[in-house]
């Protein structure tokens, strides 16, 4: 049974915005942490995980200008948002400095994977934008034809994967990154059938993990166009992703932490963006390794969850700002004067 659904606006399963946010805690994990256990073991899912996702929750029918619509108040405001804001915060940083290098920010305007440090997230709001307008124009065909394109991109992604990574935006990455929303969709049709869904997600997430561990196979690095190991890289991870989708969703979450979790998902995008600035500002404050990812994960939540409160959230956050919802306040009878007080 699914977890509890919790949104005013739409329905929303708790359990699937936990894998949003152990998917994004897991980025912030492996930007701060570059050691070899992190590269072998967090690559493998923690990108793919989203594609898979939108697979996952794909709703067919839209048009291409519905989809067009909906991704781009989702992911293209925010992503537009941020590159104002943290273009701004460097541009005055800069100044602070007495040296303003224009080429700072405007190298990063094509996006891709070659502007790091602040700007080192962008690349995935703009693929996942991208495959999921590719996916939406594929979906009419037969599903045998959706599947051979989606396996032909990905083909052109061990094939060509640095050079689409560096398309502009990165949206050649959209090509090869098909799959995993056809995976994603995939999975969700099959999911009825699994009789032990338990049992069959704790499966499909140790036995890859203990594969990784044996074989050390070359993880997945979509923003660089390295797709691991050709086939069993993709497997592992979406593995790994329907896994933690069957497991998140058989939690019985307790109302009030559901409530977290999805609030904590539905501001994820500007965790995503604004983290990377952060970790460039610990790190040159000189923060150790931990107090690094303590600041990348408490900030960038701790301000989006604010920004949602606000105006700017259709634009910071993707969502409609959230409204709190204040208790009526119960009238209180007055108490009537006794003839033995006398006259107050």
């Amino acid at each position: 049974m699914d977890g509890p659904v919790l949104s005013s606006r739409r329905a929303r399963s708790a359990g699937i915005d936990a894998v949003r946010v152990v998917g994004i805690a897991a980025v912030i994990f492996g930007h701060t942490f570059r050691g070899p256990l992190t590269h072998d073991f967090l690559y493998a899912w923690h990108v793919p995980v989203f594609f898979f996702l939108t697979g996952y929750l794909w709703t067919p029918g839209r048009t291409l200008r519905q989809e067009f619509v909906n991704r781009g108040r989702t992911l293209g405001l925010p992503y537009i948002g941020w590159f104002v804001v943290i273009s701004l915060l460097l541009i005055a940083d800069m100044a602070r400095k007495g040296a303003v290098d224009g080429n700072i920010v405007l190298l990063p305007l094509l996006g891709g994977p070659n502007p790091g440090g602040t700007y080192g997230t962008f690349w995935f709001v703009s693929t996942l934008f991208f495959a999921a307008l590719l996916y939406r124009i594929v979906e009419r065909l037969p599903r045998p034809a959706v599947w051979a394109v989606a396996v032909l991109g990905l083909l052109c992604g061990y094939l060509f994967g640095p050079e689409l990574a560096h398309t502009p935006f990165a949206i050649g990455s959209a090509v090869p990154c098909l799959i995993l929303l056809v995976v994603g969709s995939t999975a969700r049709a099959l999911e009825p059938r699994i009789a032990r869904s338990v049992w069959t997600g704790a499966a499909l997430v140790l036995v890859p993990l203990a594969i990784i561990a044996v074989v050390q196979p070359t993880p997945i690095d979509i923003k660089q166009g390295g797709y691991g190991v050709p086939v069993l890289g993709l497997a592992l991870a979406c593995a790994i992703s329907f896994g933690l989708t069957l497991l998140a969703k058989r939690i019985p979450y307790p109302r009030a932490v559901g409530a977290v979790i999805t609030e904590l998902a539905v501001v994820g995008i500007a965790v995503v963006l604004l983290h990377p600035v952060v970790l460039t500002y610990a790190r040159a404050f000189g923060l150790p390794t931990i107090g690094q990812l303590a600041a990348a994960l408490i900030i960038p939540w701790g301000v989006a969850l604010l920004l949602h409160l606000t105006p700017l959230s259709p634009i910071l956050i993707g969502a409609k700002r959230r409204r709190v919802r204040r208790r009526p306040v119960e009238a209180v009878p007055e108490r009537r004067a006794s003839s033995a007080r006398g006259p107050v």
